[in-house]
């Protein structure tokens, strides 16, 4: 990624961050907001793929088990580019189904060759660990 200055607005993203949306846990309750908040990460310059997490609601999840698992890895094996952040929808409960369904051996080395940033809080917390746990990758924690 790389930027360039400007006076007024600060940096102005030259090479735009790509950002893959994750929902591994609930549903967004407020779909107005999360349209909002995406549309403030677009407008900021970032790259943001998987819009299809926001709207996904299957029983008290954001997906069935498999669609939340491709959230975080379905990029992998792919012609998909490596995201640099891996962006939490949320928290909740779920999250901890996926945990034992996880392709730790593909995941955690594309994530750290490319490093990228696995972000976000609550519930999230337990596929955050597993992947330092057993690939060495490390994670911000934040909404």
């Amino acid at each position: 990624m790389t930027h360039e200055m400007t006076a007024a607005a600060g940096p102005v993203l030259v090479d735009p961050p790509h950002i893959r949306l994750m929902a591994l846990s609930g549903p967004m309750g407020d779909l107005a907001r999360a349209r909002q908040g995406l549309a403030c990460l677009q407008a900021l310059g970032f790259a943001v793929d998987n819009q299809a997490a926001i709207d996904r609601r299957w029983s008290r999840f954001a997906g069935t088990d498999a669609e939340r698992l491709a959230d975080l890895q379905g990029w992998t094996g792919t012609n998909m580019p490596a995201p640099d952040l891996l962006l939490a929808t949320r928290g909740g409960y779920g999250a901890i189904r996926l945990l034992d369904r996880i392709d730790y051996d593909v995941l955690c080395p594309q994530l750290r060759q490319h490093g990228s940033i696995v972000m976000g809080y609550s519930d999230t917390t337990a596929v955050q660990l597993a992947l330092l746990a057993r690939g060495g990758v490390l994670s911000w924690s934040g909404p």
